[in-house]
């Protein structure tokens, strides 16, 4: 273990706790989420990678892997409601496991560039509460989440998509009207890999002592060297679904009696 950090108020929720320990290999981020029901689509929690950075995509369904080039896969992105811009997820059983826990992800780099590996699991007990999480995969470069850096910086980030100083920065980066800015000249989804956390129920024990129906969820990280993009997530699962565990035995002493 190297370093461990941890955040109170993490993703903008008063007495959520978001608790990152870095090992040589790997890092773990575990969150107590305390808040109050989210309709209708829940929290998310996501890493969206650079474009062209990160090339394929992996899952258990998909161990050949799949292109990340910016157009979507997984059907179970909603990005309207007719003419309005929205945003939902449910899981696609065609495309990922509906389920989190004890399941993994992995985006790898063009080459040798190395591979992310991503394992979801629960440490509380009364995460049973609220069991509905879902593996979350967004590949869609003309989805604005409102962050990132690349392809281009995001004009005013945290702000909507709509917002007339977001529009006026891209058209500026592009030089050209916003109307004839493309998605390649804009963010964008590439390869957006994480959780999807669906609350049934309040799970903001507010300053209580004793947790009750928070969640406690924990995503591990790995780094793996790769000298292709190849899917190696099932072995780092496997380190998650069956955990080394410290044992002690008592030493055994001989008695040798010498002449």
């Amino acid at each position: 273990m190297r370093a461990i950090r941890e955040t109170w108020g993490a993703d903008s929720g008063t007495n959520v706790t978001k608790t990152e320990t870095f090992y040589r290999d790997a890092v773990t981020y575990r969150y107590h989420l305390r808040v109050h029901p989210i309709p209708p689509d829940g929290i998310y929690q996501e890493w969206d990678h650079n474009a062209h950075v990160v090339t394929r995509y992996f899952n258990s369904i998909k161990p050949e892997g799949i292109a990340v080039d910016g157009i979507p896969d997984d059907l179970g992105n909603i990005s309207s409601i007719g003419d309005t811009a929205a945003f939902f997820d449910v899981p696609d059983p065609t495309f990922v496991v509906p389920l989190a826990v004890l399941n993994w992800q992995q985006v790898s780099g063009a080459g040798d560039a190395g591979s992310l590996v991503y394992v979801n699991e629960t440490k509380g007990h009364q995460s049973a509460e609220n069991p509905a999480a879902f593996l979350f995969y967004n590949d869609d470069k003309c989805f604005d989440d409102g962050t990132g850096d690349d392809p281009v910086p995001r004009p005013f980030p945290g702000e909507a998509g709509s917002d007339p100083r977001v529009l006026s920065g891209y058209a500026q980066a592009a030089g050209k009207p916003y109307a004839d800015v493309t998605c390649d000249e804009k963010q964008g989804a590439w390869g957006a890999t994480g959780l999807h956390v669906l609350f049934t129920g309040d799970t903001d024990n507010a300053f209580q002592s004793k947790p009750v129906t928070e969640g406690d969820i924990q995503e591990w990280q790995f780094a793996v060297p790769t000298g292709a993009p190849v899917a190696v997530g099932e072995a780092y699962a496997n380190t998650v679904r069956v955990p080394l565990v410290a044992t002690v035995t008592p030493p055994v002493y001989v008695r040798i009696d010498l002449p």
